[in-house]
C-alpha cells in the first residue's frame, strides 16, 4: 500500500519541485521607436510583437522581420532581413538593422519597451 501510494504521489511531487515560470509581460503590440543610442532617431522606425516568436516592422525605408530568440528578458533577433527598396534613409536604417542584431534584453519601464545590448546599446519603443 504505501508503495502505491508512493507512486501515485510522485508525479505531485515532481510538479512541486519544479520552478514556475516567469511571467512574460504582455509585448504582443505595435511598437514605436522613440529612442536610439546609436544616434540620430532614424525616421518612421516600427516594430510588431504580435506573432508569437516573430518580429516585424517598418524600418526607414524597408518592411523588416525575423525570429525572437530567448525568453524574457532575454531578447535577441540575430538575423534580420527586409525588403529592398532604395532611400535617402539606407544609413539609418542599417545602424538600427546593426543594433536589433546585438540586443540581448528587453524590459518594460513606464510603458515603454527597452531593449537594450553591450556598450550601452539602448532602443526605447513606445506602444
Amino acid at each position: 500500500m504505501t508503495l502505491r501510494f508512493g507512486l501515485a504521489a510522485l508525479p505531485l511531487l515532481l510538479a512541486a519541485c519544479q520552478s514556475l515560470p516567469e511571467a512574460t509581460p504582455d509585448l504582443a503590440r505595435d511598437w514605436k521607436l522613440v529612442g536610439f543610442s546609436e544616434g540620430a532617431l532614424p525616421p518612421r522606425v516600427t516594430m510588431d510583437l504580435r506573432a508569437p516568436g516573430r518580429a516585424a516592422g517598418q524600418g526607414p525605408c524597408n518592411r523588416w522581420f525575423g525570429e525572437l530568440e530567448g525568453r524574457f528578458p532575454e531578447f535577441r533577433l540575430p538575423m534580420v532581413a527586409s525588403t529592398q527598396m532604395a532611400c535617402p534613409d539606407l544609413a539609418a536604417e542599417s545602424r538600427f538593422h546593426e543594433a536589433l542584431g546585438r540586443v540581448t534584453a528587453a524590459e518594460l519601464a513606464g510603458g515603454q519597451l527597452i531593449l537594450t545590448g553591450p556598450a550601452g546599446l539602448r532602443l526605447t519603443f513606445a506602444p
